[in-house]
């Protein structure tokens, strides 16, 4: 059987890809700025690949990850970074690895710690050196209308950092 879609008008297909962008957008709210039928759809031939560029590129998701800010900056010296409207910034925190640097640097320093090294000891965690730069440098993007950040945080943490030794006196808090 043979596949008509490529045989359609352009103006056609694009109606077609919105109703796809659509669907998708309602299975998966959380789409990471592009909907998997059309990135898969954008694979199957260069047409596609030249036709879906702008849907795909439009909005561009940053994690606080060094393999998140890798990808947006591979995009960024891609001819692709043109078709960047949106930035999405999605913040986390890792609980277990932000109480494990912390205590390391508490412990490092006998236990106590000011407040200034704890935000820097927690800043270089929260958000790694290459996110930083992205986020600092928003020139990368020169069509960019829409910066978005968002940071989940989950339940509230409060350090207790009883592996410094001490007991009781080497929980310290800023």
């Amino acid at each position: 059987m043979t596949c008509l879609l490529p045989g359609l008008a352009d103006e056609l297909q694009l109606l077609i890809i919105d109703a796809i962008q659509d669907l998708d957008a309602l299975d998966d709210p959380d789409t990471q700025g592009y909907p998997k039928t059309l990135l898969n759809l954008s694979t199957t031939c260069s047409r596609y690949r030249a036709l879906l560029q702008p849907n795909l590129f439009d909005t561009v998701t940053l994690r606080n990850t060094v393999a998140s800010a890798a990808s947006i900056q591979a995009l960024a010296v891609s001819e692709y970074i043109e078709n960047v409207k949106h930035l999405q910034f999605k913040g986390s925190i890792d609980m277990r690895k932000l109480a494990a640097v912390m205590d390391g640097v508490i412990c490092s320093r006998g236990g106590s710690i000011g407040v200034y090294k704890y935000h820097q000891a927690a800043a270089a965690v929260v958000f790694p050196s290459p996110v930083r730069d992205i986020l600092s440098n928003l020139r990368l993007f020169p069509n960019l209308d829409t910066l978005t950040l968002s940071f989940g945080v989950g339940l509230t943490w409060w350090p207790e950092h009883t592996n410094c030794g001490g007991g009781e006196d080497a929980r310290t808090h800023p």
